[in-house]
């Protein structure tokens, strides 16, 4: 058993951990509105996510439009 302080943060890094969930539900909700503005088509085809990694591997969208398609 652990005692009284060990529990007590374990509740403070539980909060935590539920306030980082909330946090990321939000970034990635932003992040499908802005790749459904910025790169609709490539959202649309392979989700937002991957479509804001592809772009940053890219290193910019105009640089992702002139990667040939064998290299993505």
């Amino acid at each position: 058993m652990l005692p009284s302080a060990g529990w007590e943060a374990v509740i403070v890094l539980c909060d935590e951990i539920i306030m980082l969930e909330d946090a990321k539900t939000k970034l990635l909700e932003f992040l499908k509105s802005m790749m459904h503005v910025v790169a609709p088509n490539t959202a649309a085809l392979v989700g937002a996510s991957v479509c804001a990694k592809l772009i940053a591997a890219a290193g910019s969208l105009l640089d992702l439009s002139r990667t040939p398609a064998c290299n993505i």
